[in-house]
């Protein structure tokens, strides 16, 4: 009998084949249930290692012995017109299919039943429905991505910091990369812990690709995993497990997000991403501080924990650069929140702006802050200047886009402001805050409709209502005459049990029921006192609703007599049609003189409601120009 013919009688090529197969099946088990309990990465090697050198003797074994009714007997010794070599072969082929079937399903499993969620998101839940018009998903571009925060998968769960350290590594290179459209951080990183299909995430956010990974840290190990998805059918087009020691958690957390980029750039086929920043700390406490309070900036929420966290940071890290373009941010928009007042908020703004550009002259956050800090004291032209300067560094700076937008919306610029506002959206597209203003900015340019769907997309993901979004939202509703969404809207809002803001009360608890009674509202409001008020030109909306233009006229004067940098003339207001008649005040012409209206204007472009009558002088009056 030939060589074959007996390797094929005595099941050596059965047992081959079961062990190979089974083998396979307990690499991919092995893989999952090391990396669960944290085993030490030569624990593999061994199985690895262990298993290879069992092959050899599995066919020497089925070469060798016999397995008879008697036991596992030597082949020599059995007697052939006894043998049962028949029977333990059609028992190994049902074996090899039955192990075949399963290594066949976790086959499938692993390469398209993951998805609805790899590692970070394997607990699916029930897409969120919406209507028609409050449709959050924008259509993928050709070739984006958004990065989710890594999911810190540890037995102590304290490694949070470090997976949204390397997303926001891979996020700051991606964004460099021209032909690549990178989903924002503030609406990423919502999808933190959030169990929704890859998919959906996708078509939210407006990307083709998904990066998500897992951190796990055991002793003095971390083992970082990450995934490049396709979301129109949830294929993984990569992945790759990085084990590391952890000496240096920033080192360790540069080279990461090195591999990680670099692989994306050959993956994607776009071109090299660039060199990731320096770190710009390595001070942990600082570094937490300075995640934790960027969080609240970008929900604009708790300022003052946000200013204190920072003040914290920059003093343990006297040259993190990126700390003190946050704190400058974080005093820039406070004041609008009541955290602090105006002139100590804006002041304190551009000396953080400035320190931070000394640090880092590369950073597009600070030029940003600086903008936002100068342009509230009413020097357009550098705020002009710096949010320029923060996006040719970024181009795709979310917060500059939006801080330029209303900047260009107060001085009347409606169309260029929409460029800046859309984009901020497109980036963002789950911040409340930039789909808010992108709404307001549609609604000043007549476009109702989208203007109207993007505000019930603000709402909806601000989830408790938010006091400035809800003043503009009625507003329009006033605008357009709709007294039952605004009913609506006041009581909504009346019922918010943090509504302390005196703004806030005066709108929702003492004007609202007053819309149907004209002569009382106006009793009510010349009863305030206009050079106490914060946020003025909210309460010239209601002299022209209620129609008192000696009152508007009285308050326009006490504003010309109060320094400018004590109150907030929040100049978007005053472009809403319905206070157009306030254009023909002289008053209203003195006041932008007073807040340097032209001087921006004179540089960049006159409004359709103002022209330029000489070298110094111009007038006002008319309709809402774009």
């Amino acid at each position: 009998m030939s060589l074959f013919n007996e390797l094929k009688r005595r099941n050596v090529f059965r047992v081959g084949v079961a062990y190979g197969i089974t083998a396979w099946l307990l690499v991919q088990v092995a893989d999952i249930l090391l990396e669960t309990f944290s085993a030490p990465e030569w624990t593999m090697k061994f199985i690895v290692v262990a298993l290879l050198i069992g092959f050899p003797l599995a066919l020497f074994f089925a070469w060798a012995f016999e397995l008879t009714p008697e036991g596992v007997k030597r082949e020599e010794d059995v007697d052939r017109s006894q043998s049962i070599v028949n029977q333990t072969g059609r028992k190994l082929d049902r074996a090899i299919i039955g192990v075949l079937v399963v290594a066949l399903g976790w086959f499938v499993w692993d390469k398209f039943g993951q998805e609805k969620g790899s590692e970070p998101f394997s607990q699916q839940a029930q897409a969120v429905s919406s209507t028609a018009d409050e449709k959050t998903a924008l259509t993928p571009s050709e070739k984006s991505i958004a990065v989710l925060p890594f999911t810190d998968m540890s037995a102590e769960g304290d490694q949070a910091y470090f997976g949204d350290g390397i997303a926001e590594e891979i996020l700051n290179v991606l964004v460099k990369t021209r032909q690549l459209k990178v989903a924002g951080r503030t609406s990423s990183f919502q999808f933190r812990g959030d169990a929704l299909d890859l998919r959906e995430i996708g078509e939210q956010l407006g990307v083709d690709h998904i990066l998500e990974g897992s951190i796990r840290k055991a002793e003095n190990r971390v083992r970082i995993t990450a995934q490049l998805i396709q979301t129109d059918d949830g294929f993984h087009l990569w992945s790759e497990t990085y084990d590391r020691e952890l000496n240096d958690i920033f080192a360790v957390q540069d080279e990461i997000a090195r591999a990680i980029t670099d692989a994306l750039a050959i993956e994607l086929d776009i071109a090299g991403s660039g060199k990731l920043a320096p770190v710009q700390t390595t001070n942990m406490a600082a570094y937490e501080n300075y995640l934790e309070a960027r969080g609240l900036v970008s929900n604009r929420s708790e300022f003052t924990r946000a200013i204190e966290l920072l003040q914290e940071a920059t003093a343990m890290d006297a040259d993190f650069a990126e700390a003190w373009a946050m704190l400058a941010q974080a005093n820039a928009l406070s004041f609008y929140y009541g955290a602090k007042e105006k002139p100590d908020a804006v002041r304190a703004a551009e000396l953080n702006a400035r320190h931070a550009i000394q640090l880092d002259p590369s950073s597009a956050e600070a030029w940003s802050a600086l903008g936002d800090a100068v342009r509230d004291q009413s020097r357009w032209n550098e705020a002009w200047d710096a949010y320029t300067k923060a996006l040719e560094i970024n181009p795709d700076s979310v917060e500059t886009h939006s801080q330029f937008g209303q900047m260009l919306m107060r001085l009347g610029h409606l169309d260029e402001a929409l460029n800046h506002t859309r984009r901020a959206a497109e980036i963002d597209p789950l911040s409340w805050v930039y789909q808010g203003i992108y709404g307001v900015n549609l609604w000043m340019l007549g476009k109702d409709e989208p203007a109207w769907a993007a505000m019930r997309k603000s709402s909806q993901l601000a989830g408790n209502p938010r006091s400035v979004m809800t003043r503009l939202q009625l507003r329009m509703a006033l605008e357009e005459g709709n007294r039952l969404l605004a009913d609506e809207i006041i009581n909504g809002f009346a019922r918010n049990p943090d509504m302390t803001d005196s703004t806030d009360i005066m709108h929702f608890l003492q004007l609202g029921p007053l819309l149907d009674q004209p002569e009382r509202a106006r009793e009510y409001l010349r009863s305030i006192d206009i050079t106490q008020q914060k946020d003025v030109n909210i309460e010239m909306y209601w002299t022209v609703y209620f129609d008192d233009m000696d009152l508007a006229r009285e308050w326009f004067g006490a504003l010309l007599s109060v320094n400018p940098d004590s109150v907030v003339v929040d100049w978007i207001w005053l472009q809403f049609q319905s206070l157009a008649p306030l254009r023909n005040l002289d008053e209203f012409r003195q006041l932008l003189q007073l807040y340097h209206h032209d001087d921006f204007w004179r540089k960049h472009g006159w409004p359709a409601y103002c022209r330029p009558a000489g070298p110094v002088d111009f007038t006002c009056g008319g309709e809402t120009g774009s």
